[in-house]
């Protein structure tokens, strides 16, 4: 059953039924909260997958270990370049950074470990830099996993290596070009657990600028757990997405949060978003407007499960609507996670969100061309600049061929996109791997 509901001011909220037809609601907004109780069915609508690109080719690429990818880009070459982590040896319980070059084709062009050995070290954030590439994430250092930057030249050589005390468990989530040429960089400090973790509790999240020998120029403290992505905004500042805890009616729930910082590293605004339910927040990209199109997933917003989540906010940090998806094969809604990590504006100007779609139960149910419940794929869908869907698909390698579920997703020059999955059906090398899935343009 594939459905999707959008929230607004007054505006609809719709789930889309078996045949593609949607049922709506009218929901209220009041302090980012819906009532329910205002809402009501009003006529029903069609959805389809129509004009949704189609898998032009993919490759997966690792080593004897097991892989996971976090994040990736088209790099200037017409290449692709990934990151994420690997383990050390198969089998082993403490991982290395990775970052994989593949050509314009998926072949692979080189491929990097760095890391210490019997310790916890990961990749978690890319960008492609004049010269080379900036790695982002977490490496071992004095007892414990650190924030770090790696500097690597065009052949995947490292250039520098930067490491952050800032003490206890910390990393690197994200990083972002800046206009002068400098990088930001957010992540947490001060956490309990090494490795890659989705959301960090218990931590402290940082925004620093640093400059091309990967110095620090500016640092200020957050006052949320950590920081998962972030972006220059127009007015020379920035904004932090992350994900905290907040206590609503007496209940511990989870918000997607923006924090917007000036230049100097002042805090001058902080937002929650998603009322009386777990909603968590993993991306966002800046619209031409100055608003904020943040991914994530939830079990708000009417979901009977994790659906994928879409919001978008003004440049002021004011909500104006939010999007639920989920279900895209028709399984049973109490057993399946939709999941998304990634969300670009597009080059046409409307917004396109990636993850994953599947069931981690011992539920399994079977129909649907890609696969069963229990083989993961990958779930994208286009929605226009104002909030209404435009198409939505699966992706993988077809039933029985294993999981491909997809944590990241590029733009590519030609009008298509780029998956990064996490993958068991291609490439030579076992587990899992990181998979590079091309799509076309769509034919919308």
């Amino acid at each position: 059953m594939s459905r999707w509901m959008m929230t607004m001011g007054r505006l609809g909220a719709c789930s889309v039924c078996a045949a593609g037809v949607t049922a709506c609601e009218m929901l209220d907004f009041e302090d980012e909260k819906e009532d329910e109780s205002d809402s009501v069915v009003l006529e029903d609508v069609e959805v389809s997958p129509e004009g949704a690109p189609v898998v032009e080719w993919h490759v997966g690429e690792g080593t004897d270990g097991e892989e996971h990818v976090h994040e990736g880009l088209q790099t200037a070459d017409g290449g692709y370049i990934a990151v994420g982590q690997t383990e050390e040896r198969s089998g082993s319980q403490t991982t290395d950074m990775l970052v994989v070059k593949v050509d314009a084709d998926g072949g692979l062009e080189w491929s990097k470990r760095i890391g210490t050995t019997g310790e916890m070290d990961v990749g978690i954030a890319v960008l492609e830099l004049d010269d080379g590439y900036l790695a982002a994430g977490g490496l071992w250092a004095d007892g414990s996993q650190q924030s770090a930057l790696v500097r690597l030249d065009a052949d995947g050589e490292v250039v520098w290596t930067q490491r952050y005390h800032n003490g206890g468990a910390s990393a690197v989530r994200g990083i972002a070009h800046m206009s002068d040429g400098r990088v930001a960089a957010t992540g947490y400090t001060e956490g309990y657990e090494d490795g890659f973790v989705f959301i960090s509790e218990e931590s402290t999240g940082f925004l620093m600028v640093v400059d091309d020998s990967g110095e620090v120029s500016m640092s200020t403290e957050l006052a949320v757990p950590q920081g998962t992505k972030v972006r220059q905004t127009a007015d020379g500042g920035f904004a932090v997405l992350s994900t905290v805890w907040a206590d609503v009616d007496g209940a511990d729930i989870q918000n997607a949060a923006l924090v917007k910082v000036d230049a100097a590293g002042t805090v001058e605004w902080q937002q929650t978003y998603g009322g009386s339910d777990f909603n968590q927040a993993f991306d966002f990209d800046l619209a031409s407007d100055g608003a904020f199109v943040i991914a994530g997933h939830t079990v708000g917003y009417g979901a009977v499960n994790w659906d994928c989540l879409m919001l978008k906010v003004d440049a002021a940090g004011t909500l104006e609507w939010a999007q639920r998806f989920g279900q895209p094969r028709g399984y049973d809604a109490n057993y399946i996670h939709d999941e998304c990590y990634g969300v670009r504006v597009d080059t046409d100007g409307n917004y396109v969100m990636a993850g994953g779609t599947g069931d981690e139960y011992e539920y399994s149910a079977s129909g649907h061309a890609a696969g069963p419940s229990d083989e993961w794929k990958g779930l994208v869908v286009k929605v226009s600049s104002d909030g209404e869907p435009m198409w939505m698909q699966v992706y993988g390698d077809g039933a029985g061929e294993g999981n491909n579920a997809t944590e990241f997703l590029g733009l590519t020059r030609d009008g298509g996109y780029l998956l990064f999955n996490d993958t068991d059906s291609a490439g030579p090398a076992e587990p899992n791997n990181f998979g590079f899935m091309k799509l076309s343009p769509p034919s919308e």
